[in-house]
């Protein structure tokens, strides 16, 4: 009895045991199983935070291969044979895959105390794996930066450095670590810098914020470093500083990078004056605050001009909003090309392409834009001439340059278009059924697939990457793509692919662009002014430009000067914060607004950022300013625009209703009660639902529940009107929170009730339109997925001659010509894929003959979600033998063109149909060639000059309706480039069932060098015929009147033999006619020279060819007060020209002596330079007081032999040589009045020269 009562006891305590040891074992966070010796689970204790595996019922008895990832069970069984074997525990770790998360556990196997099954211990390591990652990253990447780290304790000693630390000093870590900070800066810092770099450290031990310092260090070898300094704290859990972090960056780049910016600034700016393309930039307002010369002389406007104006001044209506959408795309960060047409100052267009980019500020903020702008007028002109032509197939090209194609869920091209052959050179044949990867580019590949993948889970893409074409040229598309689904299903995708690969080019250029121009950009993001000493020490540009002075006028300024252009009422303010900042005094306000006065007047708001700096060792006040004039403007419309949207709301045609979180009325609009008939009094602070008809409550909570999840609702519900009958309307609600955060439904709706009563009576339609099947000329049959009938219409019986009782069940395939049923089965499996399919086939008829047949098929899923298909059959028997009568014609037609002298083409749908060898051979290229264009490709073959008449004269012919033909010449342009002649005939012919053009072309290029020649022969005989006439005119009436005068002269002389003054007086007057004959000669000289091209041109300088043609004018004229004045910037300018250059400068300073009345001859040359059309020029202005040359004059002047005024002696040979001088070095020559409008005031001569370059 009493071991009976032990054994209970035994038993019960045995319980109580295995009780506390299985809640143990339940309790703690590990996963615990037990693997037999056939490895199956015999025990399993599931983790609370392991929760990857299933309940235990799952395991228990099951063999772990089943159940654990193939790898994972391999390393158990290895592992669990070494503890059977050795009696010693064993762990492992390895990683799953959960949830898409790879999470770490390990494994710790322990020996069963019956010596044969296994005990395992799982817990989560994921954290840890995690830590050991993060910690092996922190080591790789403090090694690895370039920057020197030094770590000291709370109390000053080194604990750690880094390896750029020992770079930059030359110091390894066992000489720093251990030692106090100061000891180390008394070995690394520069003398006179230590006694300054002590005291920061000394304020970082005690906590103290501290700025970055520049200074320098000193390296083992003795060089001086300069380095930028700057510490951090690293503090626990309570914010208490347990460790001081100093980063140290070695500036020596940075520094030469300074020099080398400063020298590299002036060459920028050249760059910038004298590129072709037009640069600007425009502030955060919109106004332009930098041109360069070439946007202004593109536009026609002085920098002066352009300088402060808004950007919306320079375009029309229509440009206006593509700049602004583009605008709106920078303030995003996004840039981009795009086109855009300027209005010049004389009112033209200048068609451009912008290349822009946002700039921001230091503070990330958008401060404006900067642009390239590339002239692209001409080439817009070209494209305009060859778009009118063109409008009506506009469609049809836009289609044809894009690339159409399909590919099944295997990545397989299912379909491709022809243009794909274009492109990359594969035709579409040889596409088909091919992998898609096999065309892109290696790179691009995971990428690629990746999208597709996309795509392929049901959602539209667009995608970029590269393709190899069949040469193996790397080209860049882009496509569009969207899934094709077959129900529910995705069973492939089809999409559009676009050549971008210019664009991408376009791209590649603007970013090397974008770092040449980097400068600028940051130099001219916001005002900046460094305040110091309550003087202005710096200001830039666009500070200066706030306040509309120069930054040259500005300096030198004290604080007081600047503060006359604050605001009265905000000087106190200002001046208060200015002077603080600039002795550091922490309570300052370093942010806030205030108000300037322009210097003409006008006021603006600026947003004032600012902080105390080290200036050149001195407290100083840094400000940076922005213009928020627009912003303060925009706040003050905002209160405007309330009332103009409130207009809006009251004045729609739909309800609009605001509801609040209980579901109740707060707000509608005077068209509920033109609907409902309520008023608003009697639904406001009601529940909606009591104006909801009782069967659509449920269905509006259910609305309302899914719009607070997803912010936006919509359904269609039935609202009561105030006479009792309900109208049904479609709402649609978005959930807003209000300014006390509380939620609101701002709900419109809509009538539908007309709607309603059009869906009723398309329903009672459908049984019209079955009528119209059963009755159509075209046969219809309907087919499961086995290819069985299920339905035919009548006219397929009168087609074949079957009664629907003797098709209906059967196989389609019993009533195809046998040779066609592959064919069939082929369109069947396309028409899966692509949806639609179509084809031509031999269809059995009851009297046993076969008729063909046009068969188009679509596959649809019934309402049973069943596949079907519905074929349309239509008979073109009659067809296909007017089309073999056809191909016969078209035989006869190709032997008489082979065999014909003139060239001979078709032309249909803008492609070349067909063309016989004189055609192909009269421009070089092969038939093959010719024919495998794309559309108007033909017109490459076309002189540029005369592609706009040929298209007038086809276009006049189509619309002429009595004459349908043209003849004309043209030039034409061979594949080898050689320009060739041709006589064309064309008229309008059918061609296959479709209208055409019939072109029959002669090559008459021998007839139009002929022709050419005998002009050139005329054109040269009538100038060599009026320059002897000239020359005979010259010498028998100019020479003749010198020698005339000459002898009167000496008669006279010889009368005055004892008149020895008088004598003087008439030989030095011979002297003088000697001299007039003797320049008239010369310029005859030069005259002919030039005329016969006899000229070589050389480097001049231009600065004393003029003063050496000043000092022979005034020593040669002496009975005239004559002064001249030079006005040049440079000392030197150059030229292209030759020795008759100076013979210009003296024409000009004659003419301007002989042809001016006042006693006092004034002239002024002036020299500048001007780049027109890429060329830099020279241009020189002779600017006199004289009589000025009249309008219908101006031109006339430079013909040979001109004279306005004939009591003035001379031919009128010196403007005339003039002109061809600078005619010669490729320069111009014209004449301008002094005082804009009024001639008599004196005239302005005008020299332009292309400018030499000298090195």
């Amino acid at each position: 009895m009493e071991g009976k009562t032990l054994d209970r006891r035994t038993e019960e305590a045995l319980r109580e045991s295995e009780k506390k040891y299985r809640t143990l074992v339940q309790s703690i966070n590990d996963l615990i199983f037990v693997l037999d010796e056939n490895n199956c689970f015999s025990e399993y204790y599931p983790s609370k935070d392991i929760s990857l595996f299933v309940t235990p019922e799952k395991f228990y008895g099951k063999n772990i291969k089943g159940l654990v990832p193939l790898e994972i069970t391999y390393r158990y069984m290895e592992f669990s044979k070494r503890v059977r074997e050795t009696g010693k525990s064993e762990m492992f770790e390895y990683p799953l895959e959960f949830d898409h998360e790879e999470r770490w556990f390990s494994a710790n196997l322990n020996l069963h105390e019956d010596g044969k099954s296994i005990v395992a211990v799982i817990r989560d390591v994921t954290e840890r794996k995690q830590a050991e990652y993060h910690l092996n990253q922190s080591k790789v990447i403090t090694d690895n930066l370039k920057d020197a780290l030094i770590l000291f304790d709370i109390d000053g000693t080194v604990s750690f450095i880094n390896p750029a630390y020992t770079k930059l000093t030359g110091y390894k870590s066992g000489e720093i670590i251990g030692r106090n900070g100061a000891e180390v800066a008394k070995m690394t810092v520069v003398e006179h810098e230590l006694e300054e770099i002590l005291e920061i450290f000394k304020n970082a031990l005690n906590g103290k914020d501290l700025l970055p310092i520049s200074t320098y260090l000193k390296h083992t070898d003795g060089r001086e470093i300069p380095i930028e300094f700057s510490t951090s704290y690293v503090r626990d859990e309570k914010g208490k500083i347990i460790r001081i972090v100093a980063v140290i960056t070695d500036t020596t780049d940075r520094k030469q990078a300074e020099e080398a910016l400063r020298e590299s600034e002036e060459q920028y700016r050249i760059l910038v004056e004298t590129m072709n393309e037009g640069l600007s930039a425009i502030n955060a307002k919109g106004e332009y605050f930098f041109v360069n010369n070439s946007l202004c002389e593109m536009l026609g406007y002085s920098r002066s001009e352009m300088i402060g104006k808004p950007w919306q001044f320079f375009f029309d209506k229509e440009n206006r909003e593509i700049v602004k959408n583009q605008l709106s795309r920078r303030k995003k960060g996004e840039k981009s090309a795009y086109e855009a047409a300027w209005i010049k100052k004389d009112g033209h267009r200048v068609f451009t392409i912008i290349s822009g980019q946002a700039i921001y500020g230091g503070d990330g903020n958008y401060n404006g834009a900067f642009a390239v702008i590339t002239d692209i007028t001409e080439r817009k002109r070209a494209e305009e001439a060859v778009r009118e032509s063109e409008e009506k197939y506009r469609s049809l090209v836009e289609n044809i340059n894009e690339v159409i194609y399909t590919v099944d869920q295997n990545g397989l091209v299912s379909y491709v278009s022809p243009t794909i052959e274009s492109l990359i050179g594969y035709s579409p044949s040889e596409l088909m059924e091919r992998p898609i990867t096999e065309f892109v580019y290696q790179e691009d590949l995971s990428h690629m697939m990746r999208n597709v993948q996309i795509i392929l889970s049901g959602y539209k893409a667009s995608n970029e990457y590269r393709i190899l074409t069949k040469s193996g040229v790397i080209r860049w598309v882009r496509t569009s793509s969207s899934p094709i689904f077959r129900g529910d299903q995705v069973i492939g995708l089809h999409g559009v692919l676009m050549d971008i690969t210019e664009r991408k080019e376009a791209e590649r250029q603007l970013r090397e662009s974008e770092e040449q121009f980097k400068l600028i950009a940051e130099q001219s993001l916001m005002g900046i002014i460094i305040v110091q000493n309550n003087f202005i020490k710096y200001i830039n540009e666009a500070a200066a430009k706030f306040i509309e002075i120069p930054v040259r006028d500005m300096k030198d300024w004290a604080l007081n000067d600047f503060m006359k252009f604050v605001h009265p009422e905000d000087i106190p303010f200002v001046l208060e914060q200015a002077r603080k900042k600039q002795s550091g005094d922490p309570d300052a306000v370093t942010h806030y607004n205030y108000r300037l006065i322009t210097n003409s007047g006008n006021m603006k708001w600026l947003s004032l950022y600012s902080k105390s700096v080290q200036y050149k060792g001195q407290l100083a006040d840094l400000v940076t300013l922005i213009d928020i004039t627009d912003r303060k403007k925009a706040e003050e419309k905002l209160e405007e625009s309330e009332e103009k949207y409130r207009f809006i709301a009251e004045n729609m045609e739909d309800i609009i209703t605001i509801l609040d979180k209980d579901l109740k009325i707060i707000y509608v609009n005077e068209t509920q009660q033109n609907i409902s008939g309520y008023s608003s009094e009697e639904v406001l602070g009601k529940p909606a639902f009591e104006f909801m008809h009782q069967e659509d409550i449920e269905k509006a909570l259910s609305f309302y529940q899914g719009a607070l999840e997803v912010g936006v609702g919509r359904g269609e519900l039935r609202m009561r009107r105030k006479d009792g009958s309900y109208t049904w309307i479609e709402a649609k609600g978005k959930i807003i929170t209000d300014e006390n955060n509380e939620p609101k439904a701002i709900i419109v709706n809509r009538d539908i009730e007309k709607r309603k009563k059009l869906e009723q009576e398309l329903k009672e339609s459908e049984e019209k339109y079955r009528f119209i099947t059963e009755n159509m000329d075209d046969a219809i049959t309907i087919m499961d997925k086995n290819l069985k009938i299920e339905f035919v219409n009548e006219a397929q019986q009168k087609f074949t001659g079957f009664s629907e009782k003797e098709v209906i069940g059967k196989s389609v395939a019993v009533f195809l010509y046998p040779e066609d049923v592959d064919r069939a089965l082929e369109m069947y499996q396309e028409g899966l894929k692509a949806g639609i399919g179509s084809t031509e086939l031999r269809v059995l008829r009851k009297d046993g003959s076969y008729s063909w047949a046009e068969v188009r098929g679509k596959a649809i899923i019934d309402k049973n979600n069943e596949l079907k298909s519905i074929l349309v059959t239509r008979d073109i028997d009659k067809e296909k033998k007017l089309k073999q009568e056809l191909r016969e014609s078209e035989e006869q037609f190709r032997t008489i063109s082979e065999q014909a002298l003139m060239g001979i083409c078709i032309i249909q749908d803008n492609l070349i149909k067909y063309v016989n060898q004189e055609y192909a051979d009269i421009f070089g290229y092969s038939i093959e060639e010719m024919l495998n264009w794309p559309p108007l490709e033909f017109m490459k073959a076309v002189y540029p000059e005369d592609k706009k008449m040929i298209i007038d004269l086809e276009r006049k012919k189509h619309l002429d309706e009595e004459d349908s033909s043209v003849h004309y010449s043209f030039r034409g342009i061979k594949k080898s480039g050689e320009t060739v002649w041709l006589d064309n005939y064309s008229t309008t012919i059918i061609y296959r069932g479709k209208v055409a053009d019939l072109v029959m072309s002669a090559d008459i290029t021998e007839k139009k060098e002929a022709e050419e020649n005998l002009r050139k022969s005329e054109k040269q005989y009538r100038e060599a015929f009026n320059s002897a006439e000239f020359y005979k005119d010259l010498l028998s009436h100019d020479i003749t009147n010198i020698l005339q005068s000459i002898i009167f002269s000496a008669e006279t002389g010889l009368l005055l033999l004892d008149d020895k003054e008088r004598l003087i007086e008439k030989l030095n007057d011979i002297k003088d006619q000697i001299k007039r004959s003797s320049k008239l000669i010369s310029t005859v000289r030069k005259l002919s020279k030039l005329e016969k091209g006899k000229v070589k041109l050389h480097s001049l300088e231009v600065t004393q060819i003029l003063q050496d043609a000043v000092i022979f004018i005034q020593k040669s004229i002496h009975k005239r007060e004559i002064n001249i004045q030079v006005d040049t910037a440079d000392e030197f300018y150059y030229i292209q020209g030759n020795e008759f250059f100076q013979d210009v400068i003296e024409n000009i300073l004659q003419n301007a002596v002989k042809y001016n009345q006042n006693s006092l001859v004034e002239i002024v040359i002036r020299i500048s330079r001007e780049q027109e059309a890429g060329t830099d020029y020279l241009k020189m202005e002779f600017i006199d007081n004289g009589i000025g040359v009249k309008d219908h004059s101006k031109q006339a002047i430079f013909d040979r032999g001109y004279r306005e005024d004939r009591n003035i002696s001379g031919r009128g040979l010196g403007l005339s040589l003039a002109m061809k001088i600078i005619t010669s070095y490729n320069g111009k020559v014209w004449v301008e009045d002094r005082v804009p409008g009024d001639h008599t005031k004196g005239s302005n001569f005008v020299v332009l020269v292309p400018e030499a370059i000298v090195e």
